[in-house]
């Protein structure tokens, strides 16, 4: 890597370079330390107090504000990922349980065995006074809504509303 002398970085510093010279430097300056101490070695005080006077009292108020949001924003978005991820894990592993209920044949035999249960009740029952509860299903879905309602908003599956 070319590095310029102090004698260069002094031409820089009071803009008596060509366009092209001068942005070839400046390109150098943000990728060698070498150079940066040399260019801020040239720095002098009236510079300085010109540079505070160029800069708004709240500057540094300012950028450190700046930085803290960016940081909040930085965690804001990893909690969001772990929360995305810790989701995904949950349908993945629901989608596996019914998959396997499935092939099993859980279901079937559900379907299957369902009336056979209703017949072997207590003679005090008569099948034909008991309705069948088509809103079973229903119930389901809406307890299951609750508890990913409850996983996204407070991250557990328990039923924060009860408590």
């Amino acid at each position: 890597m070319k590095h310029f002398d102090r004698s260069a970085w002094l031409l820089y510093q009071q803009g008596l370079l060509e366009n092209e010279k001068s942005d070839r430097m400046e390109r150098h300056l943000y990728e060698c330390e070498e150079c940066q101490e040399v260019f801020l070695s040239l720095v002098d005080e009236t510079q300085l107090a010109a540079a505070e006077e160029m800069l708004p009292e709240d500057f540094t108020g300012r950028v450190m504000h700046d930085i803290a949001e960016e940081k909040s924003a930085a965690k804001s978005k990893q909690r969001m990922s772990e929360k995305k991820k810790n989701l995904l894990i949950y349908y993945v592993a629901a989608a596996s349980v019914t998959i396997v209920f499935v092939a099993g044949g859980l279901f079937q035999s559900l379907v299957y065995t369902g009336p056979q249960v209703l017949a072997s009740l207590d003679s005090r029952f008569s099948i034909t006074s008991l309705e069948p509860d088509f809103k079973w299903p229903g119930k389901i879905v809406d307890k299951a809504a609750k508890m990913i309602n409850n996983y996204e908003v407070y991250g557990r599956f328990d039923n924060e509303e009860e408590k």
